[in-house]
């Protein structure tokens, strides 16, 4: 849709509604809706856009976005799905790599794999492959493959000392990499830098939700393992209806609510 996003005069930017098919191939920052997004201090949202889309790329490549670069600090991606095959080095089912973002209400259902990985920045994931900064993830989920080589994650792949902030988000698919885990592979930042609640992952793909964390523990309380047959009941899915409930006022953003999909997996009410 668009190759890049850069020295924007306008404030407020809404990129909303847009559905993308066929195949998009390209070089360093490749995604359905936006390649890049770089030197810009406007606010942008990026709503209710799907993408059915291969994605091929060797650098940074994502479902939805490709690459933030660090100027752009106010950066929200919400309703948001990609179906498409996602490939490259900083490589995630919604945004490839970025530095500021927050994400609400997104789901990727395609397989996510890493391509010329190095063992510094590169990130696999089911949303964000590789995150820099201030990253926050609600209410989203991943159900495609992780195909990682240095570090992949069900919902995030990489963040290098940045604050990491992962609620009400599970992962059903499976993780490969290096350094891996259920909800994320490696983490570069002490435990007062990040928060979880109420993550949960498929323990019959791997046995850990956080593959490394620099500064502290991988084990959380609320990062936990659960069976198909715990993920597809009552209880998972009232847990992730509650958190909506428990957070109505407390979020800029609407939360959905939950219901079983066709697969029997918990999915989002439209």
């Amino acid at each position: 849709m668009f190759g890049n996003i850069s020295n924007l005069e306008e404030k407020d930017i809404v990129i909303k509604n847009i559905k993308i098919t066929g195949n998009i191939i390209g070089t360093e920052n490749v995604g359905a809706i936006c390649g890049s997004i770089a030197g810009t201090n406007s606010s942008i949202q990026i709503v209710n856009c799907i993408n059915n889309a291969k994605i091929d790329g060797d650098g940074s490549a994502g479902g939805i976005v490709g690459s933030v670069g660090s100027m752009c600090t106010n950066l929200r991606v919400q309703d948001c799905i990609n179906y498409g095959n996602t490939r490259g080095s900083n490589t995630g089912g919604i945004v490839g790599s970025c530095y500021y973002i927050e994400i609400y209400n997104c789901s990727n259902e395609g397989e996510i794999v890493g391509v010329n990985e190095n063992t510094g920045y590169s990130g696999v994931g089911g949303i964000i492959g590789t995150g820099m900064r201030t990253i926050i993830i609600k209410n989203s989920y991943n159900k495609g493959n992780i195909k990682g080589i240095s570090k992949g994650g069900g919902i995030i792949g990489y963040n290098d000392w940045g604050e990491v902030t992962l609620e009400n988000c599970y992962n059903i698919g499976m993780v490969s990499g290096a350094t891996l885990g259920g909800i994320a592979g490696r983490l570069f930042l002490s435990n007062d830098m990040l928060t979880t609640k109420n993550c949960f992952y498929l323990n019959t793909n791997i046995s850990i939700g956080i593959g490394y964390i620099h500064g502290g523990s991988e084990e959380k309380e609320d990062v936990k393992g659960f069976s198909q047959e715990e993920i597809k009941s009552n209880e998972v899915l009232n847990s992730l209806n509650n958190y909506v409930e428990q957070n109505l006022n407390n979020q800029e953003v609407e939360l959905k609510k939950w219901k079983f999909g066709g697969d029997g997996y918990p999915t989002f009410v439209e």
